[in-house]
């Protein structure tokens, strides 16, 4: 009758343990996952940041091709 009390605690004990590690393993699994989104999402935001500024770069290159084209073209028909 005694063997058997100790058979179950143990197993209940055993459970307890390998419960307690299930959840702090889960807990720093789940700290390390948010850890990770959180970086990423930092990271979005300077890429974000980063385009945005060659957009910014982007508009008035373009404007200085266009004239520069069109002044290539009037030069061209002057020279005719």
């Amino acid at each position: 009758m005694m063997s058997k009390r100790c058979a179950e605690f143990k197993c209940q004990a055993e459970r307890s343990v390998f419960t307690f590690h299930t959840y702090h393993i889960d807990f720093f699994m789940t700290f390390a996952f948010r850890e990770s989104i959180n970086v990423l999402q930092g990271d979005i935001v300077e890429r974000d940041c980063l385009l945005d500024a060659i957009r910014g770069d982007l508009g008035p290159t373009q404007s200085e091709n266009c004239a520069l084209r069109q002044e290539i073209a009037a030069l061209k028909t002057d020279t005719s």
